[in-house]
Formats: C-alpha cells, structure tokens, sequence
C-alpha cells in the first residue's frame, strides 16, 4: 500500500483550498502572505470569542472534562488520520470524533514545536475551553481527536488531562515521505513553510537552513513521531491497525470504548481514502543511494523504534 484508496473524507476548507492550489501548479507570492494572515487574524478573534466565553465558567469546563470519556491520536500527516477519525466517529454511537478539530491548531503547531511552554499555555488557555464551547449543548459520552496539527501539543494535553486515553499513530517512513514530497509540506508553495523551525536544542536547528527539502521532511517525521512515542507510550502501527483486527480491537477500540464489529472493520479498511493525487517521488525501490542513505541517517533510528525496516 504505497498511499491510500478510496473514502470519502470530510475536509476543512483550508485544506479544500490546499488541494485546489497544489493541483495547480502555480506559485503565488501574495497568496501565501494572505494564507498566513488570514490565518493569524482568525487565531486572534478566536482567542477573544473564546476568552469571553470562557471567563466565570471554569468550572463548568471542569465538570463537562470529568464526566466526558476523552482521547487523542497523534501523528505526522499522511499516516492514516483521516481515515480512522472519519471511520470512528461514522461508526461509534454517542461520540463525537474529530480529525483537524480547529484550524487555530495549524498556527499553534509552530510554536508548540519551538516551544513546550507555548504548548502548554495553548492547551490550557484556549483549547480544553475550545472543545467545552463545541462540545457543550451535546450529552457527555466519548469525545476524541485523531489530529496531527496537535503532535506537539500532546506533552501539554497529557498533562492537562491526566485521564484521557492518548496513542500515537505511525506509519512506514519511507511511504509518507514519500507522500509529503508529492504534496506541498516544506515546498515553495507551502504557505505555512516560514513557520517551521526546529526547537532550539535539536540537533540540526543550526543546519536546518542549508538543508535541502528532502532532508528536513525526513527530520519532520523522525523528529514528531519521536516526540509522540516518547510522550504517550503507546504507538500503533496504522499499517498494523487496517490488517489486523484483533490487534486493531485490543490496542485502539477497546481501550477507548468503542465497540467496532470484524465485518464493519473489514469493509472500512477496504475503503480507505484520502490519497495523493499525483507522486512527484518514486517508491522505495526506486530511491537514488544518495536519497537512501540521507533517509537512513536521519530516521533510521526512529524507524527502528516504531517498528519498520528498510525493505
């Protein structure tokens, strides 16, 4: 499975418009300028509406938190988030299970990569008010995100929430770098590109600017998905997840509560979708040495972690 098949994924607009210009070819100065303002105006009139709505009602938000199942799945992007989000929440009765919750998050992700205090204040000053705001009119049960806009944050949220449920989701890094050079992550055309550094006790934030784009992608899965192994202590194999249903119901549903037949499992990992639309890279086999080799030394150790070899 080099990338997904077929499952109609609900989208943010963001990402609609993403996909439209990344199809296109183009590459327009000013429409990344007004991406990221666009953007940084709606986190400042978010953070308004939802401090007023916040103010006196702390406790409230506790109470809605301490009678609410909660959970959260990380991952890199291209690791099977969409999929799993929208097949859950279709699926689960009673629950409310978001893929990309809230477009704040692709703002704060940068600075929660530079930054864990930043990580924290963001969880703790809006977000949990956030969910209790969207959440609030509907009876408590089981809410989850399955977001890789909040990787970075999930330190903060286990901190924040010591009772929720949080797993991190991997997959094969040879495949979803590969993914991500045929999208617009780190490109020219990447509007939110100029936001992405290292934290500043990483071992490449002294080269990060003379590295090539290959090289820093293949830093963003190794470097994210070491932060989230290494936090939540439980990582999952998506690969693992959509072939094998016992390991699929004993490692994810049953722990979060959400009861998922063999048939329904089986007829939902025979549609998953999402995919890339066209590769700009060639699989594995086909790598140069020189691609092979900077993959091995920047992610091979993270590969052989999570699980994955070089074959």
């Amino acid at each position: 499975m080099d990338d997904f098949r077929e499952l109609k994924v609900k989208r943010r607009f963001y990402s609609q418009v993403m996909e439209i210009y990344r199809r296109s070819g183009l590459y327009l100065p000013f429409f990344q300028t007004l991406v990221r303002t666009g953007l940084r105006l709606k986190v400042a009139k978010d953070r308004v509406k939802i401090d007023i709505f916040s103010r006196r009602r702390g406790g409230e938000i506790r109470d809605w938190f301490e009678k609410t199942r909660i959970f959260f799945g990380f991952a890199i992007f291209r690791s099977g988030t969409a999929f799993l989000a929208t097949f859950l929440n279709q699926i689960a009765p009673d629950a409310v299970i978001e893929h990309e919750a809230n477009v704040d998050d692709y703002w704060y992700y940068f600075l929660a990569l530079r930054s864990e205090a930043e990580a924290e204040k963001y969880i703790r000053d809006f977000r949990l008010a956030e969910i209790y705001y969207r959440m609030r009119n509907r009876p408590e049960g089981l809410y989850g995100e399955i977001n890789p806009y909040l990787r970075r944050h999930c330190k903060a949220l286990k901190r924040q929430l010591p009772r929720a449920r949080l797993f991190h989701l991997v997959r094969d890094g040879k495949k979803v770098v590969r993914s991500l050079m045929s999208r617009e992550i780190m490109a020219k055309n990447d509007p939110l590109r100029p936001l992405a550094q290292p934290p500043p006790d990483d071992p490449y934030v002294n080269q990060w600017q003379a590295m090539s784009r290959f090289e820093k992608i293949c830093w963003l899965w190794q470097s994210d998905n070491k932060y989230m192994r290494e936090t939540t202590g439980l990582t999952l194999q998506f690969e693992t997840l959509i072939r094998d249903y016992d390991y699929f119901r004993a490692k994810l549903t049953d722990p979060i509560g959400i009861d998922v037949s063999r048939a329904a499992w089986e007829e939902n990992t025979r549609l998953i979708g999402n995919p890339t639309p066209a590769f700009r890279m060639d699989s594995w086999s086909r790598w140069s040495d020189s691609e092979r080799d900077v993959f091995r030394a920047i992610c091979g150790k993270e590969m052989e972690a999570c699980g994955y070899d070089f074959q």
